[in-house]
């Protein structure tokens, strides 16, 4: 996989567009319905803007970033300092020795898209490992041809791996465009 630590303006540019989307994130984290006890992994925590709002819905639950870059996973630790049920790991997700059920919840945004299509069946069949019976994932992905992933594929991609489709939508977000949300249990 190839993968490019992002620079500091990157970091600096994506904080500061959270400023713009942080309605889209609480909103996307509303329609969770999160109890506030469940284990939830986010994978590619990136900047922690959803972070920050799932960590807040969190009250007795954990939640677990896990990001391939070490500058990602850094600034989300800043950002999360103040809460105490958040654990981090750094690393390949397709690599990593994590338990099978653990997570009751995961949440992947903007990820799916930037992994090369001939990596994507692999990180989604260890995403379902992860996932608990009856445990939900929530992808949120944009939908540009020139940058981002089709229901089509999404479907394919989530299916094959035994999970059942719960709802999808695509919807205009400002200032992205076109944004597919779907949930699937398993």
């Amino acid at each position: 996989m190839n993968f490019a630590e992002p620079s500091g303006f990157e970091i600096f540019l994506t904080r500061s567009v959270s400023i713009l989307t942080c309605r889209n994130y609480r909103r996307y984290v509303e329609s969770m319905k999160l109890s506030g006890s469940e284990n939830v992994l986010e994978y590619g925590s990136g900047s922690g803007n959803m972070s920050v709002i799932l960590a807040k819905e969190l009250k007795d639950g954990t939640l677990t970033c896990l990001d391939i870059s070490e500058k990602w996973l850094e600034t989300v630790r800043k950002r999360l300092r103040k809460f105490r049920r958040v654990n981090y790991i750094l690393g390949d997700l397709t690599e990593l020795e994590l338990p099978s059920g653990r997570f009751d919840v995961i949440v992947v945004h903007f990820v799916i898209h930037d992994i090369s299509p001939t990596d994507r069946q692999a990180r989604v069949q260890k995403l379902a490992s992860l996932l608990k019976i009856g445990g939900r994932i929530y992808l949120k992905e944009p939908t540009r041809e020139t940058h981002g992933i089709s229901l089509t594929e999404v479907r394919r991609l989530l299916s094959d791996v035994g999970l059942k489709e719960i709802a999808s939508t695509e919807r205009k977000e400002s200032p992205i465009g076109d944004v597919l949300h779907v949930v699937y249990e398993k």
